[in-house]
């Protein structure tokens, strides 16, 4: 939990936390790509159709590839907060959907 252990119990709290780390976050330089990154939960929980809590690596690896290098951004973005939160547990395979890397990621 690279970024400290998140306190949020529902999928509306952890998106909420998420929208309020982007928010104070200094990497995120236009309104543009703020608001692209603030959609990417809702549209991966739509397209999942489960909790955040019940997604599989392998869901979550097949919905990454199946999108644009824009769409992924926003997807990528998202799950690295899921993980270096410690909302869910991540696996080798799972961190290689990372083209450059977790570490460009929060």
């Amino acid at each position: 939990m690279i970024l400290g252990r998140g306190l949020a119990t529902t999928d509306g709290t952890i998106i909420a936390e998420y929208h309020t780390f982007l928010e104070q976050s200094q990497d995120v330089t236009t309104a543009v790509i703020l608001q692209r990154l603030k959609e990417a939960p809702g549209v991966m929980l739509r397209r999942l159709g489960k909790p955040i809590a019940e997604w599989s690596d392998a869901e979550v690896r097949l919905l990454l590839a199946t999108r644009t290098k824009t769409v992924r951004y926003g997807y990528q973005a998202f799950t690295a907060f899921l993980l270096f939160r410690g909302y869910r547990p991540g696996n080798i395979d799972l961190c290689t959907q990372f083209p450059l890397g977790l570490s460009r990621y929060h």
